[in-house]
């Protein structure tokens, strides 16, 4: 179709997502595509994914998402009766065979852009496409398909940045270390396992929305403290977004810090306060708290 979400940027993507309202099912589905391997699912998968056997129902709950989740990024859209599902997804064949108790032949992938806006708010880590399901996705989508890998985002950038570093490994443990940027594999369980499968500040154990933050940042880092749960917190997505770009941080007895830049006025938006603590500080983590005050977090008057 002439309509699809890689018309837009991760960063509308990312605003028009956080603006609209999500059913609980939907948000399920959401994360459950998101994070398969190949961001791929037949229609009986996702339906099962919520312990449902019904693809219609499935399939309507899930397309609700997409005609919202598109109307929020082009109020325009609502004269178009188009095919929602599909403005999120790609829609090949498998390329792979059915197996008896899934005989579905089509698939969903979710599209690139919407990939990197969930992995970008801390609702799913980045799942990247494997060169099989490119070369498919490719050949059904020539006019429209771009690799992920191809697309310009943080994470990627400062991976490629360290690639001499990332060379000196051996290639299970490059590839952990390049997981572990984009929120995923060794360090992420690493972290989870550290915090207790909760958030480090508020407790949350809704994991969906919890991403595994280097305190150092991982540019920064050697390679063993890449993966290191020693470098980690677990938090919630506003929480992360916040810690990463320096805006708020945390003392050696654990309380937050909040730089003065961000009024107060949003400190109950934005789900921070002084009274905020991490809920348990490991002695293992003090030295990276001490760089991430002194070098990420803006100090007052600057």
């Amino acid at each position: 179709m002439q309509y699809s979400v890689d018309l837009f940027t991760v960063e509308e993507v990312a605003r028009a997502f956080q603006a609209i309202k999500i059913s609980p099912k939907a948000a399920e589905l959401l994360h459950a595509l998101a994070s398969a391997p190949d961001r791929a699912m037949s229609r009986i998968e996702l339906a099962r994914s919520i312990g449902s056997e019904s693809v219609n129902s499935c399939h309507t709950t899930y397309g609700v998402f997409c005609r919202n989740l598109a109307y929020e990024l082009n109020p325009e859209y609502k004269k178009v009766n188009g095919d929602w599902v599909m403005f999120m997804n790609w829609g090949p064949g498998r390329w792979t065979a059915p197996v008896a108790d899934d005989p579905d032949t089509w698939v969903f992938v979710m599209r690139d852009t919407l990939a990197l806006a969930l992995d970008k708010i801390g609702f799913a880590p980045l799942q990247t496409l494997s060169a099989e399901a490119i070369d498919w996705i490719a050949a059904r989508h020539p006019d429209e398909f771009t690799n992920v890998e191809e697309v310009s985002i943080d994470p990627l950038s400062e991976i490629e940045a360290a690639a001499e570093s990332l060379r000196e490994l051996s290639a299970t443990d490059r590839e952990a270390t390049i997981m572990a940027r984009i929120g995923q594999g060794v360090f992420r369980e690493r972290v989870v396992e550290r915090w207790d499968a909760k958030c480090s500040v508020t407790g949350s154990e809704f994991l969906p929305a919890l991403v595994a933050s280097h305190i150092k940042p991982w540019i920064d880092c050697s390679n063993q403290h890449r993966l290191s749960a020693a470098n980690g917190l677990l938090l919630l997505g506003t929480l992360d977004k916040l810690f990463d770009n320096g805006y708020i941080s945390f003392t050696d007895d654990g309380a937050m810090l909040i730089h003065s830049t961000v009024p107060e006025s949003e400190y109950n938006v934005l789900g921070i306060s002084t009274k905020m603590r991490l809920r348990k500080v490991p002695s293992e983590i003090l030295p990276f708290l001490q760089l991430h005050r002194d070098e990420v977090f803006a100090g007052e008057g600057e």
